[in-house]
């Protein structure tokens, strides 16, 4: 005789949004989205009070508008809770919004507050460009175009070939502005004032000194060999530089000058 196997019928799991796991998931969530909104919409934290130190180009006045502005536009919500506002994107639109600004330190002091220190960047010199309408601008020791100026004034870098100046970048690449800088400072501390640079093209330097004669650089070789050959000649060969024009040190170890 056959035995008849019993087929038993599997038994079905309750759904998914009845166990407890979920559930427990689903209210913890609902419970984050409540703290969420009562500490985004609480006027506790709503900012009312911005200190800014520091800034002596900008108004306090227009960088707090600023910073209230960004505050205002978190996310899709009309909030400017202190939760939600970013240090990190306050400072970019500072000084996005402000060339001359290097650096802003934003600290949040809750429950309202924001405290901001402006560093400004320092004029090192002003640089020119040499064609169409002559714009001049303030740059820093880094060669940041940070402010527009009507004139020439103090030491000043001439640019003769044509390239845009937008104010917040580099006029030059880095490491081509610091090198005309040692040549200011290093004429300056052994030889002679550097009343201006002019920059004829991307690989010359042409230095007007005080005593109104030209020293011509090479911007692509190495400086300390020029400025030891400059040394020399004027110890060894040039001793009247009232009739001078110029030195030309850009071709290796020949040197060249000419008087008037």
């Amino acid at each position: 005789m056959k035995k008849i196997k019993k087929r038993y019928k599997k038994k079905e799991g309750s759904p998914f949004y009845k166990k407890s796991t979920f559930q427990i998931l689903l209210l913890s969530l609902f419970a984050f989205l409540f703290l969420f909104i009562y500490l985004v919409f609480n006027p506790f934290y709503q900012l009312s009070d911005i200190h800014v130190v520091g800034s002596q180009l900008t108004s306090d006045e227009n960088i707090e508008n600023l910073i209230k502005n960004k505050a205002s536009r978190n996310l899709i919500l009309s909030s400017s809770s202190l939760i939600l506002i970013s240090n990190h994107k306050i400072q970019k639109e500072i000084i996005d919004s402000y060339p001359h600004i290097e650096k802003a330190t934003v600290d949040k002091i809750f429950p309202d507050k924001i405290e901001i220190e402006i560093t400004e960047r320092g004029k090192e010199a002003v640089w020119c460009e040499n064609y169409e309408d002559r714009e001049c601008f303030e740059i820093d020791s880094a060669g940041i175009a940070f402010q527009p100026v009507d004139q020439k004034e103090s030491f000043y870098i001439l640019r003769s070939y044509p390239e845009e100046v937008v104010l917040g970048d580099r006029v030059l690449p880095e490491k081509k502005i610091e090198l005309i800088f040692q040549i200011k400072e290093k004429i300056e501390d052994d030889f002679f004032e550097v009343e201006s640079i002019s920059l004829p093209h991307p690989y010359s330097a042409f230095v007007k000194t005080g005593d109104e004669f030209d020293i011509y650089f090479n911007l692509n070789n190495d400086l300390s060999n020029q400025m030891e050959r400059l040394g020399i000649l004027l110890e060894k060969e040039i001793r009247d530089m009232t009739d001078l024009e110029y030195i030309d040190l850009r071709y290796g170890a020949r040197v060249f000058y000419k008087n008037r």
